[in-house]
């Protein structure tokens, strides 16, 4: 999944699934790193917050990211999330996560776009 990562330097959309296998925090990771346009993302469960800190920090561009898959996710991420992704407008975590009043309140403090936050 890298290589597939690091030759795709203007990729702006990707959606990767739970049925792949070799898909890890190393691949968010990459993806992150490597794909700096990145705009509209939904991740898998594998991703935790190496991945979403990794977003945090080159994904600048990112406006909608769906994470309803994603498990095992703070609140220090996504607060960092909101912190470096200032254009992120969409929002989707699992009901799991119990942290919409969190990042409500996180969203108020921080100078992002959010409007749309769902959990499924």
């Amino acid at each position: 999944m890298t290589v597939l990562f690091d030759s795709c330097k203007q990729l702006r959309h990707v959606q990767l699934s739970s049925k792949l296998f070799k898909v890890t925090d190393c691949s968010g990771a990459s993806l992150a790193a490597n794909c700096p346009c990145l705009t509209n993302a939904k991740l898998t469960q594998a991703m935790t917050d190496a991945t979403i800190q990794q977003l945090a920090l080159s994904c600048k561009h990112l406006r909608e990211l769906d994470l309803h898959r994603s498990c095992a996710v703070s609140c220090e991420a996504l607060q960092r999330l909101l912190e470096g992704c200032l254009l992120l407008s969409r929002l989707v975590l699992p009901q799991q996560l119990e942290v919409g009043a969190v990042v409500r309140a996180m969203s108020s403090r921080c100078c992002c776009s959010l409007s749309m936050l769902e959990e499924e």
